[in-house]
């Protein structure tokens, strides 16, 4: 599936559940190619729409004879592409599942039925719906503007929707047709497919999991969190988990849910949900690119969404739950040092213009967290508006991004009483250390948006990560230097020296965990939102008629 680095904020969230594809790619010694598809079916009232978790297999004995690189599946014959320096071939853009449009929108993937005709080499490519928020242009911008302080004093007035500048609507090659996967093969693995029994090469396929290693950064990291945190009869099975900076804001008030779902309705002149599934793509993109980008600068009006039945409660909260039911892969995890500074609006320079915000951000928030904000996250005011802003980033970077690191690593650390998955935890120093700084380094040579990296420590980090993918080991063959994160060992590795101000460092180095962890056991449940205690329209309370939906849909599943 293709997405954004920004892309969760199109993700439409008013309760309703998605299952995700399990897809496994296996190429025997005689040619034959399968692919499993795997979907829990679901009951529903609604016309029966495929038979989802059947395997997709097509033998190649049967089939169309094959020329080299390609390969026969039940969506048809799929042509890869050698890489220019030929130690890859690529097979771009094959299709796991239906569209979900029409009866198949917002409802668990269904395998593909219908065999395209030809040779399909996955030249079409299809970006799923997704809409940029309005202040990311305006963030930008200001974080080029932040290590000269002078430049700061143009940021200080309030930035509103209104000043964003034109909705920036999706491009032609965003479809609802985007439920398709690319495959790399090494060249020698292909080259020795007819060795003997199955290979399966070590390729990380990114469709949301399956006994594979699941990697994610921002909202593909907060997705793997929540995958973790789901019941364990719709949980997704993984062995191996990378999360680098894994990103959300918490969003247990039914009530703004429900405003966002009749605000979408009014946009796309639907009556109700069941209107939804047959409507026009574009309205429904348009719709969702105006809300999406009309987003408060900092927040994002689409998240993740508990919805009580996959996704049970808060993350942080189930993960403390004792004697839970989750399984812990083994986890290699960490984010940037100044991730919240990405999120910080940039004319908050005081206390109380940092708690009006959050009174704007969470309606309804009790006194008792203003108090708490206010004496945990003192902001100076007379040590210039970086040091001001770096206080504010603090806030930010608790609640929605570092505390996330620390829960997942407090559960695994429970969990390896039972049995041993270790936890490796980074911080990445290396200035700017701005959010998305980092994949930078990951896809290095890649082109890149972000500041210039250092080629050595991107193959430093590159190597962890593949050595992780294949070992669940970030430590290069018979080197120790990077130990497991325990609740008696608390060891980071740091990606450049974590007291560099001006002068940019790209050291590795292993060293002690400096994150001020000591609010993360209060955000966990995230405290600025009381619960309701009966139904009805007022503030902090569902409606009644998304609390019904919501009760039926549990029960069909």
């Amino acid at each position: 599936m293709k997405c954004h680095p920004l892309g969760f904020a199109a993700l439409l969230s008013f309760g309703l559940h998605v299952q995700a594809a399990l897809v496994h790619v296996d190429v025997s010694s005689d040619g034959d190619i399968a692919v499993d598809v795997g979907t829990k079916p679901k009951s529903s009232s609604r016309p029966e729409r495929g038979r989802s978790g059947q395997p997709i297999h097509t033998s190649r004995k049967t089939a169309h004879k094959l020329e080299e690189y390609q390969v026969d599946l039940e969506s048809g014959i799929h042509g890869g592409v050698l890489s220019e320096n030929g130690k890859y071939v690529t097979f771009k853009n094959i299709p796991y599942a239906k569209p979900p449009i029409g009866e198949n929108r917002f409802f668990e993937p269904n395998y593909v039925q219908k065999r395209t005709e030809g040779v399909n080499y996955g030249l079409v490519e299809n970006v799923c719906p997704q809409a940029q928020v309005g202040w990311a242009p305006k963030a930008m911008e200001f974080l080029k503007d932040f290590p000269n302080a002078p430049a700061l004093a143009k940021w200080t007035e309030p930035i509103t929707a209104a000043d964003y500048g034109p909705t920036q609507y999706p491009p032609k090659n965003v479809s609802e047709d985007c439920l398709t996967l690319d495959v790399v093969v090494p060249k020698s693995v292909w080259d020795n497919r007819n060795s003997g029994g199955l290979f399966k090469p070590a390729v990380i396929a990114w469709v949301h999991g399956g006994g594979v290693t699941m990697m994610g950064q921002d909202a593909g990291a907060s997705s793997i969190m929540h995958h973790i945190a789901a019941p364990s009869y719709r949980r997704v099975h993984m062995k191996g988990a990378i999360v680098q900076s894994a990103g959300f804001f918490p969003k247990p008030n039914f009530t703004q849910d429900d405003e966002q779902y009749t605000k979408f309705l009014e946009l796309t002149g639907a009556k109700d949900v069941e209107a939804l599934y047959t409507a026009d793509t574009k309205i429904l993109q348009d719709a969702n690119a105006k809300m999406v980008h009309n987003s408060k600068y900092g927040y994002f009006d689409f998240g993740p969404t508990v919805d009580s039945f996959y996704v049970r409660d808060l993350p942080g909260k189930v993960m403390a739950t004792p004697d839970n039911d989750l399984y812990v892969p083994a986890l290699l995890l960490g984010h940037e040092k100044l991730d919240g500074l990405l999120f910080t609006p940039p004319w908050i320079r005081t206390t109380e213009a940092l708690l009006d915000y959050v009174r704007e951000l969470f309606p309804g928030v009790p006194q008792a967290v203003l108090d708490t904000i206010a004496s945990e996250y003192k902001i100076p005011t007379n040590l210039g508006p970086q040091a001001s802003l770096l206080a504010v980033a603090d806030f930010f970077d608790d609640i929605a991004i570092q505390c996330n690191s620390v829960y997942l690593t407090e559960l695994s650390n429970k969990a390896n009483q039972r049995t041993y998955h270790p936890v490796f935890r980074y911080v990445f120093n290396a200035l700017p250390a701005t959010h998305g700084y980092d994949t930078g380094y990951t896809y290095y040579p890649s082109p890149s948006s972000t500041p210039p990296v250092d080629a050595t420590l991107a193959k430093f980090f590159q190597k962890a990560i593949v050595d992780f993918s294949r070992y669940l080991d970030p430590n290069p063959e018979e080197v120790d230097t990077w130990q497991p994160y325990k609740s008696d060992h608390k060891k980071v590795m740091n990606m450049g020296s974590p007291s560099q101000l001006t002068k940019p460092d790209y050291t590795p180095s292993f060293g002690d965990d400096l994150m001020n962890s000591t609010l993360c056991e209060y955000w966990r449940s995230a405290p600025w939102y009381v619960a309701p205690k009966s139904k009805g329209r007022t503030s902090g309370q569902r409606l009644v008629v998304q609390d019904d939906a919501r009760d039926t849909f549990a029960q069909e599943l």
